[in-house]
C-alpha cells in the first residue's frame, strides 16, 4: 500500500454509466429558438398594432404620435412594440436566417461526424 494513489473515483460500469445525447440535438435546438424569437418579434409587433388600431392611433415610422389610453399617452410605449418590433423581424431577416444557416450546417457536421464515429466502433 505503501506508494499506492488512493482511489478517489470509481471506475465507471458500462451499464450504469448515462449515455450523452450528441451534440447535433443541441444545435437544432438553438436554430429552433432562433425561429421562435423572431416568431415572437412578429407576433406581439401585430398584436400592439392591432391594439393600436383598436383603439384609434395613428401608428407609422414616421414618429410618435400621441394615443390617450385611460387618460394615459401610451403613443411612445405603443409605437415602439408595435412598429420597432416589425421592424426588427423584418430588418433582422438576414441575421435570423444566417443564424438558422449557420446551426443547420453545423448540425448536419455534426451529425456526420458522430455517425462515422459510431460506424468505427
Amino acid at each position: 500500500m505503501q506508494g499506492e494513489l488512493p482511489q478517489r473515483y470509481p471506475p465507471l460500469n458500462p451499464q450504469t454509466e448515462k449515455r450523452s445525447r450528441p451534440a447535433w440535438r443541441y444545435t437544432l435546438l438553438s436554430a429552433l429558438s432562433i425561429v421562435v424569437a423572431w416568431a415572437a418579434c412578429i407576433a406581439v409587433g401585430a398584436l400592439f398594432t392591432w391594439l393600436g388600431h383598436l383603439q384609434g392611433c395613428h401608428l407609422d415610422e414616421g414618429g410618435v404620435h400621441p394615443c390617450i389610453v385611460l387618460g394615459v399617452d401610451v403613443g411612445e410605449p405603443l409605437n415602439f412594440l408595435s412598429v420597432g418590433l416589425l421592424l426588427i423581424a423584418a430588418f433582422g431577416a438576414p441575421l435570423f436566417l444566417i443564424g438558422i444557416a449557420g446551426c443547420l450546417v453545423l448540425a448536419l457536421v455534426q451529425l456526420l461526424w458522430h455517425s462515422s464515429k459510431k460506424n468505427r466502433a
